[in-house]
């Protein structure tokens, strides 16, 4: 069973796109600035 936890980082956008390519990772994004995959 998996376990899910949720944060949140002020000024940032944290995505995870479901049908999104392996590996497994999550988008950061400063919306207008950049956007790193981790």
């Amino acid at each position: 069973m998996g376990k899910v936890d949720s944060f949140a980082i002020p000024g940032l956008e944290l995505l995870f796109y479901s049908s999104d390519h392996p590996p497994p990772h999550f988008h950061v994004r400063k919306p207008g600035e950049w956007e790193i995959r981790v």
